[in-house]
């Protein structure tokens, strides 16, 4: 029951929407102060017992749409209750005052707290508005009184008036101090605001400068291009990479420093760089000098509120050297394999786990194998009467002990029994092996 009660007594807010929020919660303390009033004012009608009837069922009618416009404000319907509000007040207080039959009530003062809280409600417009229209409203009610349309007052003096007009003084009073209050409020927020600006503003300005020293100490380069790939800022990095000065390159098109042959490329790869979001991409840039370099480039884009490419964030890490030692060790690798399959001799090499790394022709000749149905296969794949033979055990011995051994073995090859001085040598992948065919030595030394 009491947080039920909590609730409706804590004023509704709407996310996102502060003006609304504040007149909801101008609208709930008003509620709260016209239905509180209203409650005593009733209380006295009864203490006093000389009141009307009808005016008594006009406070307790006003009560219960009081509770309904409660309901609705909490519902968002702001606007609404707003003009309800300041139309149920005039009517109500009109029909009260004319039921009693004289402007000399204290209800008729309540026409004041009804202009304080139009003012709240609709600021400088509400407040002329409910002046006027309560004026004229006092007029017209002092006409029909001295025209004898309204009833029979009755003047005496009871417990009532004194209930009703320290209930107006109150709810009048703190009307008041809301309005003083507001201004308070609203200045003190406006600093909160400020001071807390203040505060991001001075982070922001650290998180720049953290940014910006990062951002011209780093080693890579880093470039950001338009959405036409025009360059809008480069660090440090990419000026000494390339050898131009900034204002050599801000405003120039990407493509005007890269090699001639990666010009088309880039042209085809920069939309779907820009639709796609992120790009991994090698590509050769000419420097000031002339000079080629080979450069990686990691990037990303950065849109705007429409998710449009506002402009590119890009890495640059210049990898000529590696991309030269790739390019050495690949013509290396073709010298080495050329070389392996002009030999005469068998050659083959292995990984640790005797699975065939290399085959030369001199091996496809012998065993009538085919290098691509050798290459990743064991030696107990392609010759199964191996598995415990002498030449498995001298293969596993030499990556035992990372020595070089040679030894002669014995085999029947296409029906001839030939011999063979195997020597294997230990590498880092395994074992290179070289093998000569040795069999008309090991006969000539026989028929000496």
């Amino acid at each position: 029951m009491i947080p039920k009660i909590q609730h409706w007594l804590t004023p509704p807010t709407f996310q996102g929407d502060e003006e609304k929020t504040i007149r909801a919660i101008l609208i709930h303390i008003t509620l709260l102060s016209v239905m509180g009033f209203l409650v005593i004012v009733m209380v006295g009608n009864w203490l006093g017992g000389r009141t009307p009837a009808t005016v008594i069922g006009i406070n307790a009618a006003v009560v219960a749409v009081c509770l309904l416009f409660f309901y609705w404000t909490r519902q968002g319907k702001v606007g609404l209750v707003s003009i309800g509000l300041v139309t149920l007040g005039i009517i109500s207080i009109t029909l009260a005052v004319a039921s009693l039959g004289t402007i000399r009530t204290p209800t008729t003062a309540t026409y004041l707290a009804l202009v304080i809280v139009a003012g709240l409600l609709f600021d400088l417009r509400g407040f002329i508005v409910m002046t006027i229209l309560s004026s004229l409203v006092i007029l017209g009610l002092i006409a029909a009184e001295n025209g004898g349309a309204l009833p029979p007052p009755d003047l005496s003096v009871t417990i009532t008036q004194w209930i009703t007009y320290t209930a107006l003084f109150g709810a009048s009073g703190g009307l008041t101090i809301m309005v003083l209050r507001s201004p308070r409020h609203a200045l003190r927020r406006a600093q909160s605001e400020i001071a807390e600006r203040a505060r991001v503003e001075v982070q922001l300005r650290e998180s720049e400068e953290r940014f910006r020293r990062l951002y011209e100490q780093t080693p890579l380069g880093y470039q950001s291009l338009d959405a036409e790939g025009r360059l809008i800022e480069v660090n440090q990095a990419w000026l000494d990479l390339l050898g131009y000065s900034r204002e050599e390159v801000i405003g120039r098109w990407f493509g005007d420093f890269l090699a001639p042959h990666e010009v088309d490329s880039f042209k085809q790869r920069f939309p779907r760089f820009k639709a796609v979001g992120e790009v991994r991409v090698d590509l050769a840039m000419v420097q000031r000098a002339g000079s080629t370099i080979i450069v990686h480039i990691d990037g990303g884009i950065g849109r705007d509120a429409q998710g449009q490419c506002k402009q590119t964030h890009c890495i640059l890490h210049d990898i000529t050297e590696g991309k030269r030692a790739e390019e050495e060790l690949r013509e290396s690798e073709a010298r080495y394999r050329a070389l392996a399959d002009s030999i005469t001799d068998i050659f083959f090499a292995m990984d640790k786990d005797l699975r065939y790394t290399y085959w030369n022709k001199a091996s496809e000749q012998l065993t009538g194998i085919a290098a691509e149905d050798a290459l990743g296969k064991s030696l107990y794949d392609l010759f199964p009467d191996e598995a415990g033979a002498r030449p498995a055990g001298e293969y596993l011995k030499v990556l035992q002990t990372q020595q070089p051994w040679s030894f002669v073995n014995e085999y029947r090859i296409g029906g001839k029994d030939l011999v063979f001085e195997i020597s294997a040598y230990p590498s880092k992948q395994g074992l290179s092996v070289f093998i000569k065919d040795i069999t008309e030595r090991k006969r000539a030394e026989e028929t000496q």
